[in-house]
């Protein structure tokens, strides 16, 4: 692995060669586009066969959304002290967002005419949850309760499975906690994929 020092004195030339000779980024960038496609064309048979070939996990389209009492029996099972700092989590979290929320206004300028601003919430969003060797309760807890803040009606959330085919349970508690109830046990760039092309 290559070291690069921010106080070196060439370090832009140093950056520009670092990114211009790693060939591995043009085919990443290829398989991910290639990925990208036939979820588009094929749909969730594509997501489910890039699951199996990438990740190595066998998930049939109808198998993708994770039941609600799994989130619930999730939550259930957690110890009294994780729960206890999930939700105090929660709450700082949703104490600091509710203080940044903009606020709608009108009135009228100097002229009489009518001038304000208006905000409202996106009609859908995705969430995608790092899982795998680093589930991150936390990445639920941050995206989540800004979403529910500012009135997003529906909100679905997509993790990576581990090789058994389930998600981590802790991530599915911390989903419950903050009340999602479309979760998807799809990861990589074939959630994306999938997210951004509605399948």
């Amino acid at each position: 692995m290559q070291r690069i020092s921010y106080s070196q004195p060439d370090l832009r030339r140093i950056l520009r060669e670092f990114i211009s000779s790693d060939e591995s980024s043009a085919s990443v960038v290829d398989g991910v586009r290639y990925i990208l496609n036939d979820i588009r064309l094929r749909g969730d048979a594509a997501v489910s066969d890039h699951l199996a070939r990438i990740d190595k996990v066998q998930i049939a389209p109808a198998k993708f959304r994770v039941p609600g009492q799994v989130l619930q029996a999730a939550a259930e099972a957690l110890s009294e002290e994780t729960t206890a700092a999930i939700i105090a989590a929660k709450a700082n979290i949703r104490a600091f967002h509710e203080k940044g929320l903009p606020k709608s206004w009108s009135g009228t300028n100097m002229h009489g005419a009518g001038v304000g601003e208006r905000f409202y919430p996106l009609d859908r969003v995705g969430l995608y949850i790092p899982g795998g060797n680093a589930p991150l309760v936390s990445t639920i807890l941050m995206t989540a309760i800004p979403a529910k803040i500012a009135g997003v009606p529906s909100i679905a959330a997509f993790t990576p499975p581990g090789r058994d085919g389930r998600v981590n349970p802790g991530l599915l508690a911390a989903c419950h906690f903050c009340g999602l109830d479309e979760v998807y046990c799809v990861g990589g760039p074939m959630a994306i994929a999938a997210m951004a092309y509605g399948t």
